[in-house]
C-alpha cells in the first residue's frame, strides 16, 4: 500500500511501503527552477524526515533547465537522500539523466536503469 501521493504541476511524488521514495513525472513535463523547488519541498514532506533511496522515472520528461537539475542536488531537503536510480528510456531522458550524474554531481550514489525491476534492486542494496 502507497502512501499519499503529492501531485506536483510536473511530477507524483510517494513513499512506497517498501522506503522508497517514487518522483514520476509527468508526460511531456518541462521541468523548470520552480518545478524544482516545489518537487524538493514534496519529497521532504514524503519522506517524512527519514533516509531514503529514491527512484526517479524520467521516461516521459520532456526537459529539465539546468537550475532546476542543480536545485535538486543542492536543494536542503536533498540531505536525507542515500541513493537514487533514475529509469530512462529515450535519448532525451538519457541525456538529462546523464547530466544529472556528470555534470551536476549529486552527492548520493546514482545510477541510470531501463528498467524498474533492475532499479529497485540496486536501491535496496542501499537498506541498513
Amino acid at each position: 500500500m502507497e502512501n499519499k501521493v503529492i501531485e506536483t504541476r510536473t511530477a507524483r511524488i510517494w513513499l512506497d511501503q517498501d522506503g522508497i521514495l517514487h518522483n514520476t513525472f509527468l508526460p511531456n513535463a518541462e521541468v523548470g527552477f520552480e518545478d524544482a523547488k516545489e518537487i524538493g519541498i514534496a519529497n521532504a514532506k514524503a519522506a517524512g524526515g527519514k533516509k531514503v533511496v529514491s527512484l526517479i522515472d524520467a521516461r516521459k520528461v520532456k526537459s529539465a533547465v539546468r537550475e532546476a537539475r542543480k536545485f535538486g542536488v543542492r536543494d536542503e531537503t536533498e540531505t536525507t537522500r542515500v541513493a537514487t536510480a533514475i529509469l530512462v528510456d529515450s535519448p532525451i531522458s538519457r541525456v538529462i539523466g546523464n547530466f544529472f550524474i556528470n555534470i551536476d554531481k549529486p552527492p548520493y550514489p546514482t545510477r541510470l536503469f531501463t528498467t524498474e525491476t533492475k532499479a529497485i534492486d540496486w536501491l535496496k542494496e542501499f537498506f541498513d
